[in-house]
Parts: structure tokens; sequence; C-alpha cells
């Protein structure tokens, strides 16, 4: 897991407590505190993002982690980071253009169900 994801991780974490104010504590020694993000993470079951261009790879491992975490700050957090608006745009331009050409039919419906999906949870979040 890079660090930017485990910043993101670990904000999700402090936000988690539905905005009750937590009491003051000494905070943990980097490597200490990353080591017990990790091993939370394993714990879960989550296998680790490796923040690559592949978009679609990202979203992948989003909807993985939606399994694990309900709660909509951290997925906004995420899609915020790693879907700037250029890359929602591209993927509501090839979504609206989208056609079978040389693609089957299974190859087609996959590429369709992936790209509705994500155009759908962008827009979800764009309007929080």
């Amino acid at each position: 897991m890079d660090d930017r994801t485990a910043d993101l991780f670990a904000e999700f974490l402090q936000v988690r407590g539905h905005g009750v104010p937590q009491p003051p504590s000494v905070p943990p020694t980097d490597p200490f505190r990353m080591s017990l993000l990790i091993r939370d993470l394993k714990k879960l079951g989550v296998k680790p993002f490796e923040g690559k261009v592949d978009h679609m790879k990202a979203d992948r491992w989003i909807r993985n982690l939606e399994n694990y975490f309900k709660i909509l700050g951290f997925l906004a957090l995420f899609y915020k980071k790693y879907f700037p608006a250029t890359v929602k745009e591209e993927l509501q331009v090839e979504f609206l253009n989208l056609t079978q050409g040389s693609l089957t039919v299974r190859e087609y419906k996959a590429r369709f169900a992936e790209l509705s999906r994500f155009v759908d949870t962008l827009s979800e979040l764009q309007q929080t």
C-alpha cells in the first residue's frame, strides 16, 4: 500500500467517529501507525492498492473496499483524489459513445456494465 492510500485511509478512520470528538492522544510514530494500519487491512482481507494509472483497476479496488467500508466519506475522498474531473469526463464520453464494434456481446456487455456503474458512482459522489 502506498503512502497516499494509507493517508486517505487514516483520515477515513479518524472521521468515522461520526463527528464525535475523540480525546487527545499521543500520536504513534509513523512506522508504528503504518504497521497497525497494514495489519488491520490484512485482517479484513483487503488487497493493497498500487496507485497505478489504470482507472478501471482503481475502481475495482474501491468497489471491493465498499464491502468493508460503507461510509461515503472515505469513498468521496478516494474518488476525489484518484478520479479528477478530466477522467470523469473521459469516462462519461466513452460510455456515451460506446458501440459494440468488434467486441463480442460478452465483452460489450462487460464494458457497458463497467462504465455505467462507474459513471453512476461518480455522478452520485459529485452531488455530495
